[in-house]
């Protein structure tokens, strides 16, 4: 990886690595069926959709450190982009009614 991030940089720029740091990913785990049942009526109570679920979360140390703090919880992390939003990009941003939304049903 350091080769690949250090030879050849464009424009004549210099890059260097001097600390590696990581953190352990989470495996998102099933949600009960209570938390599963809530979760769908707030969906199709706020969205008239059902909702749907990615389970992914390897890319959200923190997550992992939360789960093992408190190994019965049940967690809904979850994020919001809008329509033709790119996350981490130039073009990312806050769709404020689905924002509005999503808080409404989370809680």
């Amino acid at each position: 990886m350091q080769d690949l991030l250090t030879t050849n940089v464009p424009f004549g720029a210099k890059a260097n690595l001097s600390q590696f740091d990581y953190g352990e990913g989470w495996n998102a785990p099933s949600y009960n069926p209570w938390l599963e049942e809530a979760i769908q009526k707030a969906s199709k109570d706020i969205f008239g959709l059902e909702a749907l679920s990615l389970h992914e979360g390897g890319s959200i140390p923190v997550i992992n450190s939360i789960a093992k703090f408190w190994p019965a919880s049940q967690m809904i992390v979850t994020g919001v982009l809008g329509p033709n939003s790119n996350a981490h990009g130039p073009n990312e941003y806050l769709d404020i009614p689905y924002a509005i939304k999503l808080t409404r049903s989370v809680s």
